[in-house]
């Protein structure tokens, strides 16, 4: 099963990227959020900005609040489950060969 690791700094998202070339087998998901000083209004382009930073480091999601990682979970859930049927059906569907008339 897939790692999820939530921190709020470029060494937390460097983490990960360590994790993943020492474990390449395993998929880690790097999940950010800017740190709590930089969630009030007066401090929005600060945030901004620390979160392109986060992305730049190699964040593979942006949390904009505590509040919306349940549905952040949801989707990456929905992702995975999409992904595994996917799979499942290209190794148990064989394409159809066509058959050629000379």
């Amino acid at each position: 099963p897939p790692i999820a690791y939530i921190g709020d700094t470029v060494a937390d998202i460097k983490t990960v990227i360590n994790a993943r070339s020492r474990i390449p087998h395993q998929k880690f998901i790097s999940i950010a959020i800017a740190p709590p000083h930089l969630h009030g209004n007066s401090n929005k382009d600060k945030r901004l900005k620390y979160e392109v930073k986060l992305r730049e480091a190699g964040a593979d999601l942006i949390l904009k609040s505590m509040d919306n990682l349940k549905d952040e979970i949801f989707k990456l859930l929905n992702e995975l489950i999409s992904l595994v049927c996917f799979t499942l059906f290209s190794l148990f569907v064989k394409p159809q060969t066509k058959i050629g008339y000379v």
